[in-house]
């Protein structure tokens, strides 16, 4: 079993008030989950895990007496939380786009057809019917690289807790596919997250911050229009 301490995972000043069955009440701390059936708790302990040892910046983690109820805390806003209220939009981006792509460089899986198929989240892509089953196969025929991924980057999941660190939430991703994530999957992701904003001049300085901040690129030109064209499809659906 995984020694219970917090102090192991030393990342922020958490101040932990309370942990009831349950319910977890901190001070000045946001609880994003928590889990009650062990198999998601070894589960995500395992994401935090990989991202201890990819030496990402991470919240820690909270246990319970029984070591089976465990929160995800964090201090601070959510990125769009803070654009919103005043934070640079530009320097924000930055900060999710570097971050971004340090954790996608550190393990570099080339992609084939069998793996990029059975990916879960092409088969969402599949099942969605947004974009054509072409496109989908022409992907899979040049993947490029695949790598370690967050699982679901979005604006809501990265959290600036100081002027210059941002932080990872909700990474589950990083166990559920390994070093076979797909990069360009949620790069497009994340750009797309940004029209949650409802000012077009921050999504516009997000958005050339986060690609400048994650920088050149190395996807296959097949790998852009999949992404491109199903995330689009994703927002206009959305609008």
């Amino acid at each position: 079993m995984i020694d219970k301490t917090p102090e192991l995972f030393p990342v922020g000043d958490i101040i932990v008030k309370e942990i009831k069955h349950g319910v977890v009440n901190v001070s000045d701390t946001i609880i994003v989950k928590y889990f009650e059936d062990k198999q998601a708790f070894t589960f995500e302990n395992l994401s935090f895990s990989i991202a201890k040892s990819l030496s990402l910046p991470i919240p820690r983690y909270l246990f319970t007496h029984d070591n089976y109820l465990i929160g995800m805390s964090y201090v601070g806003k959510s990125i769009k939380d803070h654009v919103i209220s005043g934070y640079d939009p530009y320097e924000a981006g930055v900060l999710v786009g570097s971050l971004m792509k340090y954790y996608q460089g550190k393990v570099a899986t080339q992609g084939t057809k069998e793996n990029i198929l059975s990916n879960r989240k092409i088969k969402t892509i599949m099942n969605s019917c947004l974009v054509s089953s072409g496109l989908i196969y022409n992907y899979a025929n040049n993947p490029g690289s695949l790598g370690y991924c967050h699982g679901d980057a979005s604006i809501n999941n990265f959290t600036i807790v100081q002027p210059d660190k941002v932080h990872m939430i909700d990474f589950s991703g990083l166990t559920k596919m390994g070093a076979f994530g797909i990069p360009a999957y949620e790069y497009y992701q994340f750009l797309t997250s940004i029209f949650q904003i409802n000012s077009l001049s921050i999504q516009n300085k997000l958005t050339a911050g986060f690609i400048d901040g994650y920088g050149e690129t190395n996807f296959t030109d097949e790998a852009n229009i999949l992404f491109q064209t199903y995330w689009s499809a994703i927002r206009n659906n959305k609008l």
